[in-house]
């Protein structure tokens, strides 16, 4: 008897891939991330006593750079942008499960610890909730392989559905999107990464949708066999 053919681990193996590339892209700057964060814990710290004594003043001078230095330093600060916003491509669905608070919220801002900034708290938070939204696009990829052996397994549930059908149409407007950008658009950088992100999810809600839709037409025609028997 010829054992199950058991189907590539996705569900396991792009969570793993998504989170090993963030930190290759934030490697670079793990510095001025661990620098944020140590700032936004003691900023939560309770004041010490002792402390309040005033220091003075150090007059630093910044020297002038030249052309050169300064066209390099304006490249690697593009650069260091450009890393920043790979978690926020990669793990697009984290914000957009976030907009009900941030609609709610007066400020219209999403949730940020006091003393860190927007860009590193979605830098270090997103890669790890958006492990559950690439576990999901997993177990969408290995119940359409799946399909083509007339099975349904994994199931793909109805809130997987709900919000595959939500990121297709998200897609199908960021192509619009894309096709219509104004080339001043396109050399925004958070623009650029939006775009991305929302193309990537579009392509991947696709794949859970057609997965859905088969496991569908599988159990339609078991249906139809079993009343015909």
């Amino acid at each position: 008897m010829k054992e199950p053919i058991r189907p590539f681990p996705f569900r396991w193996v792009l969570p793993i891939i998504q989170l090993l590339i963030c930190i290759l892209a934030l490697w670079p700057s793990r510095y001025f991330l661990l620098f944020e964060v140590s700032q936004s814990i003691e900023s939560h710290a309770p004041a010490q006593s002792g402390k309040e004594a005033s220091t003075p003043p150090i007059d630093i001078e910044i020297p002038t750079l030249s052309r050169e230095q300064q066209i390099a330093a304006d490249r690697a600060a593009k650069v260091q942008y450009l890393r920043m916003r790979v978690p926020v491509a990669l793990n697009l669905p984290v914000g957009i499960v976030q907009l009900p608070y941030v609609i709610a919220n007066p400020a219209k801002t999403e949730w940020v610890p006091k003393g860190m900034l927007t860009e590193t708290w979605r830098a270090i938070t997103w890669p790890l909730a958006g492990l559950l939204f690439w576990w999901s696009v997993g177990r969408g990829i290995e119940a359409l392989g799946s399909t083509r052996r007339m099975l349904i397994s994994p199931r793909v549930t109805l809130v997987e559905t709900v919000f595959a059908a939500i990121f297709v149409c998200l897609g199908l407007v960021v192509l619009v999107g894309t096709i219509t950008s104004t080339p001043d658009d396109r050399s925004d950088v958070q623009f650029i990464a939006l775009l991305a992100g929302g193309l990537l999810w579009g392509v991947l809600a696709s794949i859970m949708l057609a997965a859905r839709v088969f496991q569908w037409r599988i159990r339609k025609r078991a249906k139809a066999a079993a009343s015909l028997a």
